[in-house]
């Protein structure tokens, strides 16, 4: 038997996935995880994509990432915590939150990702892999409420004021960073 042959036992928590760049985390971001907080009903786990080679849609250092997404989890209830990993691959993510005692139930995605990601799903429920999720796992595209890329021009723009309106209050205090 193998720890995933356990995830549906009843002392897992129910999770979802959000999984991005969060270059850097937004208003829109925000509300993409509310919306699917109501249909999942569940907390969720952001999926932090991150590699060591920073380019104009991947400026922000890990530890700015990290501060900002701790201030993230600690003012949203609905966000349990959140993971680093290399790429945007769904089973070794939901592999590393099922070890964590997680049972994930689904993830969103916005509908550039969508194709890639239902891939991912279809091969987890299928008998070839060695990541298993419930029948029920599923994924849902997200409304776009905003752009990260409008955020990083607020930045490059020294649109102190914009930044401010396109993230949460509490963000706030890392423009200048």
């Amino acid at each position: 038997l193998r720890y995933t042959d356990f995830i549906n036992e009843s002392n897992s928590k129910n999770v979802f996935l959000f999984i991005g760049r969060f270059q850097p985390f937004h208003n829109g971001h925000l509300k993409a995880i509310q919306d699917l907080q109501k249909h999942f009903k569940a907390q969720c786990i952001i999926g932090q994509i991150f590699t060591d080679t920073p380019n104009e849609k991947s400026p922000f250092t890990k530890d700015l990432l990290k501060k900002s997404l701790n201030e993230v989890v600690k003012n949203e209830k609905i966000i349990e915590h959140f993971d680093f990993f290399e790429r945007g691959l769904l089973p070794v993510i939901v592999k590393q939150i099922q070890e964590q005692g997680y049972n994930v139930i689904g993830a969103g995605c916005g509908e550039d990702r969508f194709k890639d990601y239902k891939r991912q799903m279809d091969y987890m429920l299928s008998s070839k892999s060695d990541v298993k999720v419930a029948d029920n796992f599923e994924i849902l595209i997200t409304k776009r409420y905003a752009s990260a890329t409008d955020v990083r021009n607020t930045l490059k723009n020294k649109d102190e004021k914009s930044f401010k309106e396109l993230v949460p209050k509490y963000l706030n205090k890392y423009y200048s960073e």
